[in-house]
Formats: C-alpha cells, sequence, structure tokens
C-alpha cells in the first residue's frame, strides 16, 4: 500500500496537501469487517495526524489516561501543617 500511494497521505491528498506518510489505515475498521483486513481497496496509507484524527476515541482515552496520572502524581504531594501540640 505504502508503495501504491507513494508513501503520501491519502487523507491530505484528497484535501490538496502533500504529507509524507509510512502507516497503513483500515477504511473499514476491522470491528466492523474482519474480512476486509487484506482487500487493497480497503486500504491506505495516512500520516500521524490524519490516523490519530481518524481515530479519536484513542485520543479521549490518551487524555482521560494522562489526566488520571496527573491527580494520581498529585496524591503524592504531601502537605505538612504546624504541629498543634508545639505551639
Amino acid at each position: 500500500m505504502l508503495d501504491r500511494d507513494h508513501y503520501l497521505c491519502q487523507v491530505c491528498k484528497r484535501a490538496g496537501r502533500i504529507t509524507p506518510a509510512s502507516t497503513v489505515h483500515h477504511i473499514t475498521p476491522l470491528r466492523v469487517d474482519y474480512g476486509k483486513r487484506l482487500d487493497p481497496a480497503n486500504l491506505e496509507t495516512i500520516c500521524p495526524a490524519c490516523h490519530n484524527a481518524e481515530h479519536n476515541e484513542r485520543a479521549q482515552s490518551l487524555e482521560k489516561k494522562k489526566s488520571k496520572i496527573k491527580i494520581e502524581q498529585q496524591k503524592d504531594v504531601y502537605e505538612f501543617k504546624q504541629n498543634p501540640e508545639i505551639y
């Protein structure tokens, strides 16, 4: 597929942009039709930005994961207050 598409993002090409790409993308997702997994008509070369846009559920999942990590990191911060027994 990469050779067929000359290592150019087909999504960008349709939008009038020339963008190098090295990812092969399934147009119809495998979870929808696994039988098309090797069908050349169901494969296209796509750049990382377009691939992330196509799979925005992954980006949302990644944002949730980053948010969770940030919250967990905040839990590691301890705030020491003045000891009331001393004063």
